[in-house]
């Protein structure tokens, strides 16, 4: 469990790879909502999240597909309905 797990170093760790997906607009709202208090304010974790952490996801996101790479994909932008899209390589 954790970001930015599916390093190429990693890789030869895991049996298998769920990759959880959550949209960057979804991520930072609940960011704040988690960490505003211990960022703050609301707006200070807003922006730290903007600043750094949607950034590096980009980054990794771009550089190493986790989605494409992963054995499994759960959308989970409603965390009441998370929502099964591929298991192997056979969306769903």
């Amino acid at each position: 469990d954790g970001v930015f797990l599916q390093r190429p170093e990693l890789r030869s760790h895991f049996d298998l790879c769920v990759f959880v997906s959550v949209s960057l607009g979804e991520t930072v709202r609940r960011a704040v909502d988690r960490d505003s208090v211990l960022m703050g304010s609301r707006e200070e974790a807003e922006r730290r999240y903007r600043v750094r952490y949607v950034p590096g996801q980009r980054l990794y996101v771009a550089a190493v597909g986790p989605r494409e790479r992963a054995d499994i994909v759960v959308r989970n932008d409603d965390p009441a309905s998370p929502v099964l899209e591929r298991v192997g390589g056979r969306a769903l």
